[in-house]
């Protein structure tokens, strides 16, 4: 059996003996009101174990055979299919070249050995805003809502339309991810516009790059439970009883400075979901009531007592997973790590 395979970034037109393996990174299909010359298309984004990705077609008289073969994330054999320039303005990756199949396209199902397990590559909110991103490519972004405006009527090519506005940056909860998204730019205004069949729109995914963003930012220790309109027609988050600005900057400086004594507590850690709710443990499995729903992906976090001394008088504190990270230095994570060494070198 031939097991030698092409590697996407070699695929070019001036050849036909291409063979690839390949994971389907992504799959969607488009459907338009008027008809057109190739009728209803589905769409997909394919990666190979070098993390190459080029886009695949299927015209409408294809359909019904592929469907029944094609599934996202699994890995296939490709072979015979035509490869043409990657033109368009809603295109997903950087490759110059695009897959088409026809009718004689081969499609065989393989092991996924050594295929990464890669969904996104996420572009920077700085790289969005200081415009030195390509905008004839859509992309992914990983982020935190800081507030939804209510919905509203906007014009599109003469067609009225409904639409949400969200407010995002990079740093507060709840984490929202922008899948396949276009970059806007008029002046110094600069937003992220959702295509039509293309783009999702995933809040506190269950997805291990949520976990892995979370823990580099040291926040996912806030439980948002509802968004609560206010006069100005956006919404904000609720904790409780309390109205929070997530984009306050805050420091515990002072908290540092008077923290005299770490409770001995051996439940001084705990799992929760990416929604910041704690996590049940359940014959190897985890549930969030929040959620309603098993969690695959779980989140480690402080939950430290220690008292606070200023001289007149002393408190006893709880401190969760933010606050703790940045009185120690280290996230809930890191410390696990590091009493782990320090246990493997006794």
């Amino acid at each position: 059996m031939n097991t030698c395979f092409h590697s996407l970034d070699k695929i070019t037109p001036w050849r036909d003996d291409w063979r690839i393996s390949v994971k389907i990174n992504r799959v969607w299909s488009a459907s338009y009101p008027v008809p057109t010359r190739d009728g209803n298309l589905i769409y997909m984004v394919l990666i190979d174990d070098k993390l190459t990705k080029i886009e695949a077609t299927i015209t409408q008289s294809l359909i019904s055979y592929f469907n029944e073969v094609l599934e996202e994330g699994n890995v296939y054999v490709i072979a015979h299919f035509t490869v043409v320039p990657n033109f368009g303005l809603t295109r997903l990756t950087k490759h110059r070249f695009r897959i088409i199949f026809h009718s004689k396209t081969i499609v065989v199902p393989t092991m996924s050995i050594g295929m990464p397990n890669v969904a996104f590559k996420f572009t920077s909110i700085d790289e969005i805003v200081e415009k030195t991103c390509d905008e004839n490519f859509l992309i992914d972004f990983i982020g935190f809502i800081t507030g939804v405006r209510q919905e509203t009527d906007m014009g599109s090519h003469g067609e009225r339309m409904k639409v949400i506005i969200l407010e995002v940056v990079s740093g507060g909860p709840p984490v929202v991810v922008l899948e396949a998204f276009k970059i806007k730019v008029l002046g110094d205004y600069v937003w992220l516009q959702n295509v039509i069949n293309v783009s999702t729109v995933l809040v506190n995914p269950d997805m291990y790059e949520n976990v892995e963003f979370l823990s580099r930012f040291n926040v996912s220790c806030y439980e948002f439970s509802r968004f609560i309109p206010i006069v100005s027609d956006y919404l904000i988050a609720s904790v409780g009883d309390d109205f929070v600005d997530w984009r306050a900057v805050r420091s515990i400086d002072q908290l540092k400075k008077n923290f005299t004594e770490v409770v001995d507590n051996p439940n001084w850690w705990y799992y929760s979901c990416v929604c910041g709710n704690a996590v049940v443990a359940d014959d190897n499995t985890y549930h969030c009531d929040i959620c309603d729903s098993c969690v695959e992906h779980v989140v480690l976090k402080y939950r430290i007592t220690g008292i606070v001394d200023d001289g007149t008088s002393f408190a006893v504190f709880a401190l969760v997973d933010n606050a703790a990270t940045k009185l120690f230095g280290k996230t809930c994570a890191e410390a696990f790590l590091y009493i782990e060494k320090e246990f493997s070198s006794d």
